[in-house]
């Protein structure tokens, strides 16, 4: 993970900066599930797949001073096709 933050001021005549850099390895921990029915069709050559996804992951962008959790959830449909 890498993140960067900058600030930049102008006061007057003279422009201001900073600029901070963080880089940090980490494990995160997450969830995933997966709600559905499958069809097979065409003699076993086809599975459609029609459900609902629920994933989160916590701590993503951990750092020293800043933290974030991720949660992603929707209506899927998948189709594979086998020969």
């Amino acid at each position: 993970m890498r993140q960067k933050f900058e600030e930049f001021v102008f006061d007057g005549d003279t422009l201001l900066g900073s600029q901070t850099v963080v880089n940090k390895t980490q494990g995160v921990p997450t969830l995933g599930i997966q709600l559905g029915l499958s069809w097979w069709l065409f003699d076993d050559m086809l599975n459609v797949a029609l459900g609902y996804q629920f994933e989160q992951w916590w701590s993503v962008g951990r750092t020293d001073d800043s933290n974030a959790d991720l949660t992603t959830h929707g209506i899927f449909i998948r189709g594979d096709f086998h020969y």
